[in-house]
């Protein structure tokens, strides 16, 4: 399959679909994210998603490991960055389409990223340009170690397929 073949929207749409369905949903008391969702915590947001692209950083610098394969830990770290934007950013109520993150992965990837990423969320402006320069980022790093920018995604959603009480959420979203 080519790359322009490849729909990388499509995964990023889904997982961000379940994250407002978990906010828009009562809270489910086994789910941290669905805590996280109700009862946001910015200066945690913003120091989670600080200490995750510092963390990539590292990884893509050889400085940093979980797993030992590189490849693995780009892709965990890269997630953890996109879950904390994600969570972020639908907890105030900014959809899909204000922030378009399978195009801030792409642009990454395809055009690189150049310095640190600023990350501010003090408000919904300065949060979606946090959202955009950390998912080019991330993109950025995805080209080096042949990762596709949608496994970001489809990564987020098979963690996601392993907790129980998103299985209805994923169902009516098409994932399973």
């Amino acid at each position: 399959m080519d790359d322009e073949d490849v729909d990388y929207e499509r995964p990023f749409r889904i997982a961000y679909c379940v994250y407002e369905w978990l906010r828009d949903s009562p809270v489910i008391r086994q789910s941290k994210t669905s805590e996280l969702l109700h009862n946001p915590n910015f200066e945690s947001f913003s120091s989670k998603i600080d200490e995750e692209i510092e963390e990539l950083k590292n990884v893509a610098a050889g400085k940093h490991k979980h797993s030992g394969n590189q490849r693995d830990d780009i892709l965990y770290e890269s997630h953890q960055v996109w879950y904390w934007l994600a969570v972020s950013n639908v907890s105030v109520g900014i959809g899909y389409d204000e922030i378009a993150p399978h195009a801030s992965v792409s642009e990454g990837y395809e055009n690189g990223f150049d310095g640190q990423p600023d990350i501010t969320v003090d408000d919904e402006n300065l949060l979606k340009k946090t959202t955009d320069s950390c998912l080019r980022f991330v993109g950025s790093k995805f080209r080096n170690f042949e990762i596709k920018p949608f496994e970001i995604a489809e990564y987020d959603l098979n963690e996601m397929g392993g907790k129980p009480y998103l299985k209805e959420a994923l169902t009516e979203l098409g994932f399973i």
